[in-house]
């Protein structure tokens, strides 16, 4: 890859190749001055006017550091470089003609800076010795530029007091240049696996309870899951970052039931409030773990559902049971909505202070300041409320409405 030498090597290099098809003319670089005589005989004048980022290559290289910051690549910088070739000779001989020819055709005939001619640049240039531009991954081009008469003339205006001559641009490009910073290596390969990959995993399109895509997620209930290839062998579902026991599971293509208990997970419960479920396929064998495909996520809210007595004496403790239990880090709040004309319109009480042996299935609600009459209870458990307790028979005049868990404080 190019150094720090390659724009310079470049030019030495456009200089040479000049010469080689331009007979005796002298070939300048640098920028267009007063010799522009005809009376100082054939001369070619090479000057680099503009270097412009290449495109193509700008951000090849990228991205040059980890996401630790270590860097693991390193920096480039790609360059097209525009130059400007004039010709200067007598004109009754057709100098600037003849010159311009032979130049044109030499570079069509060599549209590529080879690597003889880097390499005879080095040895004319002591100060191009360390030039490695023959390393670039490709061959530096030289193609002709489109200049329009205006913009010619706007490059000439930048030429104080410089005439304009016979002049053609150039573009040579991609000119490469990496910094030269000491990477560190990696360890070595210790071993080779193959591993085959199954395209098309499990796709989980959403997460309901059994008793229909309206009803409450409960503790102890059945969750239904559906989507397509849910039959996978070695698939695992996880959800809360747990994954469930499939053994009493009922497995279809579209559909896997799954029990909600304690025995599913291991023995322990999962924590109200919103969970994700997803599915996962282990790696294949041979490959690391960390290759196992996980499906979309869904989310599914469950809610805590809530025991309690019918009737509690004002200013006394109230004892909540509540499934799944308290989790750590969760904080409930026991709501008390009033039903009749005598109770408050709504309390919320927190609980006593509980033990730290996790999940807590029973809590006690201080009812001091709380006016007797009747509530609708709900607890809170981290903003997720508690089921309420519908009416399902169809020939009480109160189906389909809410008609508990109810608390008569006395």
């Amino acid at each position: 890859m190019g150094n720090t030498l390659s724009i310079a090597a470049v030019t030495a290099s456009m200089q040479l190749m000049i010469q080689e098809v331009a007979g005796g003319a002298t070939v300048k670089v640098g920028r267009p001055g007063n010799e522009n005589d005809a009376d100082a005989g054939p001369v070619v004048n090479v000057f680099l006017f503009q270097a412009t980022p290449n495109a193509a290559r700008r951000n090849a290289h990228n991205p040059t550091r980890s996401s630790n910051g270590q860097q693991v690549a390193n920096s480039l910088v790609a360059f097209d470089l525009h130059y400007l070739i004039s010709f200067i000779g007598r004109p009754d001989l057709y100098q600037p003609e003849l010159l311009l020819g032979s130049v044109s055709r030499g570079f069509e005939h060599r549209s590529a800076i080879s690597r003889r001619t880097i390499e005879k640049v080095k040895q004319d240039n002591a100060g191009l010795v360390d030039a490695d531009l023959e390393n670039e991954p490709e061959p530096v081009r030289i193609h002709p530029a489109a200049m329009s008469f205006e913009e010619m003339s706007k490059l000439w205006s930048v030429l104080f007091q410089t005439p304009y001559i016979l002049s053609l641009a150039y573009t040579c490009s991609p000119v490469l240049i990496e910094t030269s910073t000491p990477l560190s290596s990696g360890p070595p390969v210790t071993s080779v696996n193959n591993a085959v990959f199954v395209l098309g995993g499990p796709v989980v399109l959403g997460v309901e309870a059994a008793t229909g895509a309206t009803a409450p997620v409960l503790w102890g209930s059945t969750l239904v899951v559906r989507g397509h290839s849910l039959d996978r062998h070695g698939m695992k579902v996880r959800i809360g970052g747990r994954d469930a026991d499939l053994g009493t599971a009922r497995i279809s293509a579209d559909r896997i039931e799954l029990q909600l208990v304690a025995a599913t997970f291991g023995g322990e419960q999962l924590v109200a409030g919103p969970l994700v479920l997803e599915t996962v396929l282990p790696a294949p064998a041979g490959a690391p773990s960390h290759l196992e495909r996980i499906s979309d996520r869904a989310t599914f809210l469950l809610r805590p559902g809530i025991k309690l007595a019918a009737s509690a004496n004002a200013g006394s403790k109230l004892t909540v049971v509540v499934s799944p239990g308290v989790g750590r880090g969760q904080t409930p709040r026991l709501v008390l909505n009033g039903q009749s004309a005598a109770a408050a319109a709504s309390v919320q009480i927190t609980p006593d202070p509980f033990d730290s042996n996790f999940p807590v299935a029973s809590l006690k609600f201080p009812l001091e300041g709380v006016p007797k009459g009747s509530y609708y209870a709900q607890l809170l458990v981290q903003g997720t409320a508690s089921a309420p307790h519908v009416e399902t028979d169809p020939t009480s005049p109160a189906f389909g409405h809410i008609v508990g868990p109810m608390l008569e404080v006395k």
